[in-house]
């Protein structure tokens, strides 16, 4: 596995060793992505995988080897995918995502369409108040998409007047989520 990755929650659909699943990731790297699933694929087997990853248009390709099952934490079971096969797409996807951290997924049946500017308040679990700050919509999946296709309707948003203070408070967040 690559030595940096980042903690991100985006839906993956993958088939393979017998299984045909819609789950989520928890971390991606260069080199791989951390699949959740109770119920792993059968170690060694390739898997294609379709992944929602924020500021694509639609789900990303991408081809790889399951790795041993793995329990992260108490909270997280799954399985590693060692990438051998990543789409051009993919790859840019991916360089842009390990650079950056700063985006959320909004779960709503009327998302804001693609590159609009919206105004956030996020209240993170740290007990202080409210951030306010802007984002553009840089995925979006309507509810009619994500009937036809079984992913969840939404928007990917990503930060982009997020100060220093809301940066560290949503890193520590996620880093108390994923313990």
């Amino acid at each position: 596995m690559a030595p940096q990755t980042i903690k991100l929650v985006v839906p993956v659909r993958f088939s393979g060793g017998g299984l045909s699943m819609q789950t989520t990731t928890s971390r991606i790297g260069a080199e791989g992505v951390f699949v959740r699933s109770l119920v792993p694929p059968i170690e060694g087997s390739r898997l294609e995988l379709s992944l929602s990853l924020p500021g694509s248009a639609r789900p990303v390709d991408a081809k790889g080897i399951v790795g041993p099952r793995t329990v992260e934490s108490a909270k997280e079971s799954g399985f590693w995918v060692q990438f051998d096969s990543l789409s051009d797409e993919a790859r840019a996807f991916l360089d842009v995502l390990l650079r950056s951290r700063g985006g959320i997924f909004i779960a709503t049946d009327n998302p804001p369409a693609l590159r609009e500017i919206v105004e956030l308040s996020v209240g993170l679990p740290d007990g202080l108040p409210p951030v306010n700050t802007r984002a553009e919509v840089v995925h979006s999946v309507t509810a009619a998409q994500a009937r036809s296709s079984g992913r969840v309707a939404g928007a990917g948003l990503q930060f982009i007047d997020a100060g220093d203070d809301f940066r560290q408070r949503l890193d520590a967040c996620i880093e108390a989520l994923a313990d």
